[in-house]
């Protein structure tokens, strides 16, 4: 009988995944996961409720935790089945019948032990054991599954181990590497995985990067775990570099050399001439460089022997010193040595770590005496900078770690300028180190190859007492921006403390964020209120130096100084202790041995055991905080506790349970990677710092540069690269103003060229390399997924990389652990993100542009040939990885698609930005008649576009240009096309006589080549000057004309146009029309130009039609009918983004919303029309002004703003000196306005109605004459004669009747009929 499977399957060996026979199932919760997942870990044996009960609910009474067991049960019934759950009573098991489990099946073939079934184990093995169920707070819970993630994690590696040493044994070196990488990505500690890994390496002749593998190890070991490799991992090192082949000196493997002249000359011995061993070992990098060389000749005073013993130990006592600060010493010569900070791993201190190097090295240089007595001294010299770093190959094929770049040699020329004893370091590193140190200014030091000297400065000391917050930023601090909610919790749990009830508050977040920020601020506001004030600083330098944070405490509150001898400390500490020892001898004799004070006899030490001497220490410690509560209250600051060392901890755990009963308050900051035991008691509060918003990360700008704005494009491009992260924000901003890219001016900052990449700050660089770093082998993936993008997806990446799949899926596994990518979705299928956009930028730079442009080209050639559709969506990603791999014909293709795809969109701005973008990668190309016909028509491209967005400026100068290139290939089409748009540029500009000469001269040339096209695109452009100009009749015949001659087939093609001559044209045809009082002929030309563009996605087709179209009816006084065509123009002009018919669609409505009455939407789009037309104004598009200011001048008029209305039509007439059409509205207006009953001016009133006669009368514009008639018969109405008024209304009302103006002819009868009435009477 065939056995039937299981048919629900529980998956635990990574993210938990529950499946039946239609698919994956889902629970409500993650307690009924943790439930199921305990049940399937332990198989079918069967487990008691009581121990269930107790796992998962625990810190229930006992009757509420069986209770809630009870229900878990049965809704996990409920969704897998009741016959999946076995239960007798008090014992609960999965049926193995129905659910099978991998942890089962796991176990078993590591069981089975042979080599098939540890390969199918290791598949099985997908992640830690159910890494997603997360939020279960049960301590028993927390505690199995911490057990059972490392049993498991241990079976595992053992099964990787395992296939490793059989596959080496058996030849198959590729398959035993990857083995030892797999196991290396689950835990980099284990030295039997990296014994292998070595071995692979050498199997496969790659001995030097096994050797390289071992220092990383070596440092790792020691960073970690403060031990070394265990004898077995010696051993072999020993026995690679033993064996080493003979093109490769593994002796010297750790001595190389660099190529820089200031280091040639400091070591005349080496060899410089180098080349790149493998290209993709070199990486760019920023490096502390500390140059530490003997001073003075030895060979003078000692035999060749006594000089040798000397230098063997000098070069020990270097390698040990350096090996203290995290150093790298790249080169030993008989005189000094050469030592990076930041290389082969970056960490977040190198540059003061290197510091303190260099005074390490000076004061042990003058132990060494030699045999004669002869006292021995050294200089040094420290810079920091970028450069290129890795394994080079030499002379004799021998491959050196050499650094090329200039800050070898500034550090060379320091240490050659300082003084015996003396410590110089560069302007750079003194940036990064900040008041850290006491450093005082030298002379600038002339530099050859320099042209100015350059600073330094001489390391006095490093400065006591002060925070690392304190010592980075010196000088005044910015606005604390976005915290004001924990400064108020703060500020409640101080008013809490000091009424006796101690509080205890725990300030965690990620480097930057602003932890220490708020704790000063904090200090700041209680400067006035009576208090104690402790502070203790934990360093990353001490983090394993026996209460270091409360020995330095006790220095600075006792005032200790260096020149101080024992016996004043002694007494300085006596005066501290005193008021609050309970028993001052025996905290005097514990206090001053703590700090290594000889007390010569006045406290003998106690005769106490070690342990006991301990306990009775923190005792004394805790009473003096006792004893200091008795004056005032306390406010203790306990900072950057994540590098506090463990006795420390031990203390400061006894100093926040005592702190609930004394009035203290108690603040601590952390990172996130340390997880404190004191959450959850009562007096304790957690505050999670999270990143600032938009708006508080644009205030932090605001700070900086002293509320000075910054050009959108540069604020815009902070904001993204910082995430909401302050000290990120900050220093970007400074880095930006120091870089000379951006000008200051009276009111704000301006960008005079493009925005090139943002560097990342160089204060900021040594912390994000290192959290890189300490990735290991996985930063490779990490910099090919910088290389992808912000965001990149696992199908992306998985084709780039050349990792076999699960060491690629392992090594995204640890890059998400890490916390510097997230990841959505799961699988193939997922989608990962750098979490931090300045930790992409530190990956991607790490790497040479060489090695980026493969990278580049790699995706851009995958994204091609595999992934058609993303190439169809996003072709800009497409172009930005050709241009980057500098592949500029492949990249102007994309370009240019994506421009397009953009205008289709109407995402005009990025439309703009791409085709920009073509312009840039083009001029990398030879010049050739291909070239410069590309970049001419993408330039009238451009131009078009950036005309829509109302920056006219910039059009004008890429028409020129294109101008430029036409009569540089004497190209007498194109010359006419510029010839053309330059009369619509012109107009634009109120330039309309130049406008016609050059309309008039393209109209010539299409004649000349019987170029239809070109015809069209002159004609309609004349016809907007001529519209501009007031030639009303004249705009209809060119229209009419071109409107006949255009092809039925080319109706919708723009021709370059902002809307297609067949929408443009018509356009200006029906205004014209209108201005003419030829209202019923332009009805049909109307409802075309709707009808032409109800398919249309064109923005500025569709608002252009639907404007013009309701401003026929505003001419025509038709206010309810004129209102569905503003409005459907403005949300679709609004949805563009095209100010220049935004500000003529907002001006027409305003008038006609003032007209139906609404005055309050009248008055708010009075008040954004006179907003658009300033800015357009500042555009230099000045063409239509003396078009848009009547209208809001009579929306004012309307609403009774008088002022406003004699100040726009005043304006107006201004804006119009050569524009009789518009200047004749404006007079109107100004008539209008001297008429009105509240100012009436009956002389001026007549000048201005008059003067609007001749010009409206002269062009022929009927219904302007109209208004003027009837306004000068509401004038002489009011001033007499009676006759005069009669003459105009009546000649005003035969004109409104005669062109249908149904609504203004009612005003006039009535008018007339008023003014009868007051004769009569």
């Amino acid at each position: 009988m065939e056995a039937v499977s299981p048919r629900i399957n529980l998956s635990l060996l990574g993210r938990f995944v529950l499946t039946g026979p239609d698919g994956v199932i889902s629970l409500p919760n993650k307690k009924l996961a943790a439930l199921l997942s305990y049940l399937g870990c332990m198989g079918p044996a069967p487990q008691p409720r009581e121990r269930l009960s107790t796992l998962l609910w625990g810190s229930h009474f006992d009757a509420q935790a069986r209770q809630n067991l009870r229900q878990a049960l049965f809704k996990l019934r409920q969704v897998i089945g009741s016959d999946a759950i076995n239960s007798d009573g008090e014992f609960v098991c999965l049926n193995p019948t129905v659910v099978s489990c991998d942890v089962g099946r796991f176990e078993a073939l590591i069981r089975d032990g042979s080599h098939d079934a540890m390969h199918t184990a290791a598949n099985l093995y997908r992640g830690p054991f159910v890494d997603d169920i997360i939020g279960v707070s049960e301590e028993s819970w927390s505690e199995w599954l911490a057990g059972e993630r490392e049993r498991l994690q241990e079976l595992a590696l053992n099964a990787l181990v395992s296939i490793g040493g059989q596959e080496l044994t058996a030849g198959r070196i590729d398959q035993a590497l990857q083995a030892g990488q797999r196991a290396h990505a689950l835990n980099n500690m284990r030295e039997d995985v990296h014994r292998l890994i070595m071995q692979a390496l050498v199997a496969k002749g790659r001995r030097t990067e096994a050797l390289t593998y071992y220092l990383d190890i070596v440092s790792m070991l020691k960073r970690e775990l403060s031990t070394e490799p265990d004898a077995a991992t010696r051993a072999l090192a020993s026995e690679i570099r033993s064996g080493g082949a003979a093109d490769t000196p593994e002796a010297n493997l750790f001595e190389p050399q660099h190529a820089g002249p200031a280091v040639a000359e400091a070591f005349p011995t080496s060899t410089y001439a180098v080349t790149a061993a493998n290209v993709d070992d070199l990486e760019q990098r920023q490096l502390t460089i500390l140059v530490c060389k003997l001073v003075g000749s030895l060979s003078d005073r000692l035999d060749a022997e006594d000089v040798h013993d000397l230098i063997t130990a000098f070069h020990r006592m270097i390698a040990e010193i350096v090996a203290q600060f995290d150093g790298f010493a790249a080169h030993y010569e008989s005189s000094g040595a050469l030592i990076y900070f930041g290389y082969p791993t970056a960490r977040e201190h190198d540059a003061e770590q290197a510091v303190r190097a260099g005074r390490a090295l000076l004061d042990a240089v003058r132990t060494l005496k030699t045999s004669f007595g002869a006292a021995l001294q050294a200089s040094a010299g420290i810079a920091s900078g970028l450069v290129v770093v890795g394994k080079w190959r030499g002379a004799g094929n021998m491959q050196q770690r050499v650094a090329i770049g200039d800050t070898s040699d500034m550090a060379t020329r320091l240490q050659a300028a300082a003084v015996p004893g003396e410590a110089l370091i560069a302007a750079s590193t003194r940036r990064l180190v900040g008041q850290m140190f006491d450093c005082r200014a030298r002379d600038p030091i002339e530099v050859k190859g320099l042209p100015q000297p350059v600073e330094a400065w001489q390391v006095r000391g490093e400065t006591a007492g002060v925070s690392r917050f304190e010592a980075r930023r010196a000088g005044k601090l910015t606005p604390l921006v976005g915290r004001q909610e924990e400064i108020e919790r703060l500020l409640r749990r101080w008013d809490q403390a000091k009424l006796g009830e101690g509080r205890v508050v725990l300030l965690s977040g990620e480097p930057g964020i602003g932890k220490s920020r708020i704790a000063e601020s904090l200090l700041r506001r209680l400067d006035g209120e009576p208090h104690t004030r402790i502070r203790y600083f934990c360093s990353p330098h001490h983090a394993q130096s026996a209460l270091h944070p409360f020995i330095a405490q006790l220095e600075q509150a006792a005032g200790f100084e260096p020149s101080s001898d024992f016996s004043a400390k002694l007494e300085k500490l006596e005066a501290l202790l005193k008021p609050t020892a309970k028993n001052l001898p025996r905290d005097m004799a514990l206090i001053a041995e703590l700090l290594t004070l000889p007390t010569d006899g006045r406290y003998p030490a106690l005769a106490v055991s070690p342990q006991q001497k301990r306990e009775m220490t923190l005792a004394a410690l805790l009473d003096q905080l006792d004893g200091l509560t008795a004056k005032s209250p306390i406010l203790v600051v306990f900072e950057d506790v994540h590098w506090i060392d463990p006795t420390s901890l031990d203390l400061l755990d006894r100093l926040v349970a005592r702190a609930a009963n004394l009035p203290v308050l108690l603040a601590v900051t952390f990172r996130p990677e340390l997880e404190p035991t004191w959450v959850g008691q009562p007096h304790v509060t957690m505050l999670l710092l999270s990143r600032l918003g938009r708006h508080d990360s644009a205030a932090i700008i605001g700070g900086v540069t002293k509320d000075k704005p910054l050009p959108d494009v540069v604020t815009n491009q902070i904001l993204a690269h910082t995430d909401g992260v302050p000290l990120f924000i900050e220093e970007l901003t400074r880095t930006l103003l120091d870089s000379r890219l951006l000008r200051e001016t009276t009111d704000r900052y301006v960008l005079d060229g493009p925005l090139p990449p943002l560097a990342i700050p160089t204060t900021l660089q040594a912390s994000l390399v290192a959290r890189l770093d300490r990735l290991g082998t996985v930063k490779h993936v990490a910099q090919i997924g910088a290389a992808i993008g912000r965001e990149f997806s696992h199908e992306l990446i998985a084709a780039v990389s050349a990792m076999p799949p699960m060491d690629l899926d392992a090594a995204l596994e640890r890059l998400t652990a890490s916390g510097l990518i997230s990841r959505r979705g799961t699988s193939a299928d997922a989608t990962y993100a750098f979490k931090h956009a300045l930790v992409q930028d530190a990956a991607y730079i790490t790497m040479l542009r060489s090695r980026r442009r493969q990278l580049h080209a790699d995706i851009a050639n995958v994204l091609v040939e595999r992934l058609a559709a993303t190439v169809e969506r996003v072709p800009e990603v497409v172009a930005h990885h050709f241009t980057e791999a500098g592949l500029a014909r492949e990249a102007i293709d994309f370009w240019l698609k994506a421009g397009r795809l953009a205008h289709v969109r109407w995402a005009l701005r990025e439309a703009v930005e791409f085709f920009e973008r073509t312009l840039e990668v083009l001029a990398t190309l030879p010049e050739s008649r291909s070239t410069l016909e590309q970049g001419f028509d993408i330039r009238l491209d451009l131009r078009q576009l950036l005309v829509r967005l109302g920056e006219v400026g910039r059009a004008l100068e890429r028409l020129r240009e294109a101008g430029t290139l036409a009569e540089r290939m004497n190209d007498e089409g194109r010359r006419g096309r510029v010839c053309a748009v330059m009369t619509s540029m012109h107009g634009g500009l109120g330039e309309l006589d130049d406008g016609l000469a050059s309309g008039a001269r393209a109209l010539e040339i299409a004649g000349r080549l019987g170029d239809l096209r070109l015809r069209i695109l002159a004609t309609s452009f004349l016809s907007q000057v001529r519209f501009f100009r007031g030639d009303h009749a004249r705009v209809v015949d060119l229209t009419t004309d071109n409107l006949s001659a255009l092809p039925t087939g080319w109706a919708l093609e723009n021709f370059g146009i902002a809307a297609p001559p067949s929408v443009h044209d018509r356009g200006y045809l029906i205004m014209s029309l209108a201005e003419l009082g030829r209202f019923a002929e332009a009805a049909g030309p109307a409802a075309e130009a709707i009808r032409l563009v109800a398919p249309l996605l064109d923005a500025y087709a569709v608002g252009w039609a639907h404007l013009t179209d309701g401003t026929v009816h505003l001419l025509r006084g038709e206010w309810a009918q004129a209102r569905p065509g503003f409005e459907r123009a403005m949300a679709v002009i609004r949805a563009g983004n095209l100010p220049l018919l935004l500000s003529l669609s907002v001006a027409f409505s305003a008038w006609n919303m003032a007209q139906l009455g609404d005055a309050s939407e009248a008055l708010s789009r009075l008040q954004e029309g006179e907003q658009l037309v300033e800015r357009q104004v500042a555009t230099g598009y000045v063409g239509n002004l003396g078009w848009l200011y009547p209208w809001l001048g009579r929306t004012a008029l309307l609403l009774g703003r008088l002022d406003d209305a004699q100040r726009l039509g005043t304006r107006a007439l201004e804006a119009s000196p050569h524009q009789a059409g518009f200047a004749a509205h404006a007079l109107h207006l100004l008539g209008e306005v001297a008429t009105h009953p509240d100012r009436f001016d009956a002389e001026r009133g007549e000048t201005h109605f008059r003067r609007a006669l001749v010009l409206a009368e002269t062009r022929g514009m009927r219904p302007l004459v109209a208004h003027c008639k009837f306004g000068l018969g509401k004038l002489y109405r009011r001033s007499g004669p009676h006759a005069h008024a009669q003459k105009y209304f009546t000649s005003a009302a035969a004109l409104y009747r005669t062109m249908d103006m149904p609504f203004w002819l009612q005003e006039t009868e009535a008018e007339m009929q008023s003014d009868i009435r007051r004769s009569a009477s």
